[in-house]
Order: C-alpha cells, then sequence, then structure tokens
C-alpha cells in the first residue's frame, strides 16, 4: 500500500504537559474501514516515540482488532475516535487527526458518514487528569463548525494540524488569561485564535462574554464614580 508520510509534529505547552498533535492524510484510494485503521496503524508505529517497540505493537494491534468489527469509537458528526487508552511501549502522549480524502460509509451511532478519524493515546506515566482535560477540550474543539470547516479545507493536513495547535494554544493562553482577570491579555490571545480560525464560534462566545464582562464593569465603576 502507497502511503503518505505526512507529519508535522509541534510540541505546545499544556501546563506541565506536552503533546504533539500530529496531521494525516490517508491516501486517495482508502475508505474502507479496515484499511483505513490498517494504514493509520501502521504509520502510528513508525511515527511516534516508543520504550518498547515490540510492546507498543502488541497493544497496538489489540486496540485495532477491538475496534475493527464494531461501531464503536462513533462520536457522530463525521469524527471517530480511537481511543488506543494506555500504551506501557509508548514513551509520549500519541494525538493524531487523519483525514479521510471523502466521506466514508460506516456504521456510526448517527448514521453520518465519517471524515475525520481521531487516535489517541498516553504512556503509562501520564498525567490522567490532564489526559481526560484534553480529550474533553479538544473533542469540543473538533465539533466547533469554524475548526472543522478550517480541517477540511484544501491544504494538507500537517499544515492545518500545525494552524490547530497554534489556535488551540492561543485560546488556552487567553482562558489562563481571562481567569487571572487580564481581561486585555486575554481578548488579545482571542483575537489570535480568530486569526486562525476566523469562523470558530467558541471563540467568537468568549469574545462577546468578555466584552459583555467588561461593558458591565465600566457601568458599575461610573455608577460608583457618580455616586461619591
Amino acid at each position: 500500500m502507497d502511503h503518505k508520510r505526512k507529519n508535522s509534529k509541534k510540541q505546545t505547552s499544556r501546563g506541565k504537559s506536552e503533546i504533539a498533535i500530529v496531521g494525516y492524510d490517508l491516501t486517495d484510494t482508502v475508505a474502507a474501514k479496515d484499511e483505513v485503521l490498517a494504514e493509520v496503524f501502521e504509520y502510528l508505529f513508525g511515527a511516534v516515540k516508543t520504550l518498547d517497540r515490540v510492546a507498543l505493537k502488541s497493544g497496538l494491534n489489540l486496540v485495532r482488532e477491538r475496534y475493527q468489527g464494531s461501531d464503536i469509537g462513533s462520536v457522530g458528526d463525521g469524527v471517530y475516535f480511537v481511543e488506543l487508552g494506555l500504551q506501557k511501549g509508548l514513551s509520549d502522549y500519541c494525538c493524531l487527526l487523519a483525514r479521510i480524502p471523502r466521506e466514508a460509509d460506516w456504521k456510526t451511532t448517527d448514521r453520518k458518514k465519517v471524515r475525520l478519524v481521531w487516535f489517541f493515546g498516553f504512556p503509562a506515566a501520564a498525567d490522567r487528569e490532564f489526559v481526560v482535560n484534553f480529550v474533553s477540550y479538544l473533542s469540543d474543539n473538533l465539533f466547533d463548525p469554524g475548526v472543522w470547516d478550517m480541517l477540511m479545507g484544501k491544504q494538507e493536513m500537517p499544515r492545518l494540524v500545525a494552524r490547530l495547535e497554534e489556535f488551540l494554544e492561543a485560546d488556552i493562553k487567553a482562558d489562563v488569561a481571562l481567569a487571572a482577570k487580564k481581561n486585555k491579555v486575554a481578548r488579545e490571545g482571542y483575537k489570535k485564535a480568530l486569526g486562525l480560525v476566523p469562523g470558530s464560534s467558541r471563540v467568537k462566545t468568549k469574545l462577546a462574554r468578555l466584552d459583555e464582562m467588561t461593558t458591565e464593569g465600566k457601568r458599575v465603576l461610573k455608577a460608583y464614580k457618580d455616586g461619591k
């Protein structure tokens, strides 16, 4: 099988943890589930950092067999999630977004065709709370219509995923700044995120709420000053 090795890794800080999201375009002839999983699992085995290649190969084979003939993994709206889980052979987090060149008619919970397969796994030493939070956060973003449209664009997936990582980093930094009541820094971060993914409804909502907070703060301050 002819594989496209389009691997563009970029690490971004997430507190004490780091995750590199990898983008991958499947070959044009691939659409059947068994072929998709076979291609991407082979790619994964050659691309991720390992502690024990034999253990990792065995672990990935077990996961692939579990997903091969079932509808587990379907989360709807064109996304299919393959949970690699804890893999003792991994030395780092594994996060890959594999785009299928055309809609794949697999068995899914909402009967919608699949365009994006999301793989996520982690080593034994991973921070489990971080894993849960990151998977939830990335899931929310993948279902953002603006992010989805960006990932389905004409550019190759490694380039689109690199933009996604910049977007996520800007968004997270803005959230942290907002929590610290650094509204100006937060606004700059959200605007940077929108510059990368202009259609993001989640970031637009955050900016609108921030503007409302700022307006209300000014109103309260004015009322306080007028009352003195």
